[in-house]
């Protein structure tokens, strides 16, 4: 069996759907679970979406499991995850044992539509598990807003997300804007009450003055240091 199953996992990643069927039609019994999970993994990670196909339809009793989600999230093939989704519509709310699918391609900096796709079929922008949270992943690694914008328009949590420290940090002006225009407050972006405000901190540490002044003029009435103050 052990032979058998190199052939299988051999053909799957080189995509060749016939030899995968010779081996699987000339087996004397069908491979277990574990060996379909394993060659759909393999198979979302080489993107073969023909042969991820077969294999669901072939074995529609097999469950998915978290590697085979993430190996399709990894790649951001739209149809490939559609696929998987055709298989287990709740998919993009698993969760998984570090972060759930949305968090996942959020910090590998998937698409737009990627991401636009998750939250279409139910991932949720306010899972309790990821950390940082998922609008603050989104805040400091995306350059444009669109994610931003998806998320918002999803229902994600503003306050405590830390999403204006990370646009701060990351230096991107449009970003803290945006946060700003969109109702994110300085004085309440860190979930630790009476701290000073990170996004402003990290902002005069990294001598980014344009930042440093976007955020006093919107900052709570609350007195600021001298440092502060000297950069306004």
């Amino acid at each position: 069996m052990a032979e058998a199953g190199k052939g299988l996992i051999k053909a799957c990643s080189a995509g060749d759907l016939r030899t995968l069927r010779n081996h699987l039609d000339s087996m004397s019994s069908p491979p277990n679970a574990l060996t379909i999970q394993i060659l759909t993994t393999t198979t979302a990670a080489g993107a073969q979406i023909s042969i991820i196909q077969y294999l669901l339809n072939k074995y529609p009793t097999v469950p998915l499991v978290e590697k085979t989600i993430r190996k399709a999230i990894y790649t951001g093939l739209i149809p490939l995850f559609s696929t998987l989704l055709a298989k287990d519509s709740t998919i993009s709310n698993k969760g998984f044992d570090r972060s759930a699918p949305l968090a996942v391609a959020v910090n590998t900096r998937q698409s737009p539509e990627f991401i636009s796709l998750l939250l279409s079929t139910g991932a949720n922008p306010n899972d309790s598990e990821a950390t940082p949270s998922i609008f603050c992943s989104a805040a400091g690694f995306y350059s444009s807003p669109d994610v931003v914008e998806l998320l918002l328009q999803h229902g994600t949590e503003l306050k405590g997300s830390k999403a204006l420290m990370a646009a701060s940090h990351a230096g991107n002006i449009g970003m803290v804007r945006l946060l700003l225009e969109k109702g994110v407050r300085p004085e309440s972006d860190f979930d630790r009450t009476g701290m000073a405000e990170p996004a402003l901190n990290v902002s005069v540490e990294k001598g980014n003055v344009e930042i440093v002044k976007l955020l006093i003029d919107n900052a709570a009435t609350r007195p600021l240091t001298p440092y502060h103050a000297a950069l306004a």
